[in-house]
């Protein structure tokens, strides 16, 4: 008989995790410790039809990303184009901002190219910028591109050119970069429901159950400790597979992390933002289907072809800050029109952005993580404790960040706990 198996956490990895778990014909039970699954796959259905904004994943690319490409063909989920050419600093100039963007990239890319693998994960992208196009240029870089992250200390500069080349929003800034990527029409939320619509008959899903403690038995499996709405509550199982945040296992009693292996690690907060309104102010603005880049805390600002709302994306410090406005202040929708009057002097009165109708933001602490100095001290995919057990992240993939690294990592976690499975055949894989 298929020894029982347990799940923790019920994102993307987790819940890709039961569905190969449950093919294997496993007994799975999936635990969550918040009141809904999903994890970072989160989009809100805003009022009176005003669209969906994604507070999570919001983008993919087919031809990276072929686990999920995969699953979206297999459930048959509607998408669409995802195109918003960046708009940096200020409109009248935005072109030849653009243009000043695009010399300071592929001024770096052909130092990148100069140099040795050895050297370019040797070197922050800080340190090469600085040595390649001078300290004011790389700060215009980073503010003009909106992505905090690339002034990270811990960011080697391979990394970080790869993030730049892996963004739709900077990808043409390099020569020969520029590819097809593509969003969920109703919401990467739509891909969580197809996904548990699959497996809820034959899975035991458990939310609100909040794992403390791991004690491993003698005869083999594991006590796992719960705290629920109920009290505390414990299961036996003889499998797990963690499919949580890194930074959650030193949390828990029972399983540790070497503190070496926790000083590997670089987390980066994220926030994403909306404001939804009554109606399309910005129409025929000539703004739509761009995403506007400044220096304000606001940092890259999203204006949809579809939908009554506009998106925020922040990482690093700004998410922080971003994170904090909401929480604290009240006038942060006079925040945000300053802003957009900053990067649109000319073309907005100062009635001209009502108030919104609806606004909100969801803020993740470690969005995503990176290896200090490229060192990928995890290279199978998945973290193997023993061999009843693992952790699932994609953290432990060559997509770190992106849902195709979660689908990857569990694949992988439980191909290791099943390995005799001579009938296992990756489902997206197999779809596609």
């Amino acid at each position: 008989m298929t020894k029982k198996c347990a799940v923790i956490g019920g994102g993307a990895a987790g819940i890709k995790a039961a569905s190969e778990l449950r093919r294997r014909g496993a007994p799975v039970v999936l635990f969550e410790k918040s009141d809904r699954l999903g994890g970072r796959l989160l989009s809100r259905t805003l009022d009176d039809d005003a669209g969906v904004a994604e507070l999570g994943a919001g983008r993919f690319s087919p031809s990276e990303h072929v686990r999920l490409q995969g699953l979206i063909e297999l459930y048959r989920l509607p998408t669409k184009t995802f195109s918003f050419p960046l708009q940096p600093v200020q409109r009248g100039l935005h072109q030849h901002s653009l243009g000043l963007l695009k010399s300071f990239c592929q001024d770096l890319a052909a130092y990148h190219a100069s140099l040795s693998p050895l050297e370019r994960q040797r070197m922050t992208l800080e340190d090469a910028a600085v040595n390649s196009i001078g300290r004011y240029k790389f700060d215009c870089l980073v503010t003009m591109a909106g992505y905090d992250t690339l002034h990270n200390p811990h960011l080697t500069f391979d990394d970080g050119v790869q993030l730049l080349k892996h963004h739709p929003e900077t990808c043409g800034l390099f020569e020969g970069e520029t590819t097809a990527w593509m969003a969920l029409t109703d919401g990467f939320s739509a891909l969580t429901e197809a996904m548990i619509g699959e497996i809820e008959n034959d899975v035991t899903i458990s939310l609100e159950h909040e794992l403390t403690e791991v004690t491993a038995r003698k005869d083999g499996g594991y006590t796992l400790a719960f705290e629920t709405p109920d009290g505390r509550r414990t299961h036996t199982f003889d499998k797990v597979v963690f499919a949580i945040p890194v930074w959650s296992i030193p949390t828990l009693r029972g399983l540790s992390m070497s503190s070496f292996f926790r000083k590997s690690i670089t987390p980066v907060p994220l926030t994403k933002a909306y404001f939804a309104y009554a109606n399309r102010w910005w129409a025929d603005m000539g703004v739509e289907g761009r995403c506007f880049s400044s220096e304000s805390i606001f940092r890259k600002v999203y204006f949809p072809t579809d939908g009554n709302y506009l998106l925020v994306y922040n990482d690093g410090e700004s998410a922080e800050a971003l994170h904090q406005a909401f929480g604290n202040d009240r006038n942060i929708h006079a925040a945000f029109v300053q802003a957009i009057r900053d990067h649109l002097p000319f073309a907005l009165a100062p009635e001209a952005i009502p108030k919104p109708v609806e606004a909100d933001h969801q803020f993740w602490p470690e969005g995503i993580s990176f290896w200090r100095s490229g060192i990928t001290f995890v290279g199978a995919g998945f973290w193997p404790i023993d061999d009843d057990a693992c952790v699932c992240s994609d953290l432990f993939t060559e997509h770190l960040g992106w849902v195709e690294g979660a689908l990857e990592s569990a694949e992988r976690g439980v191909a290791h706990l099943y390995p005799n499975d001579a009938t296992f055949v990756p489902a997206a894989l197999a779809a596609s």
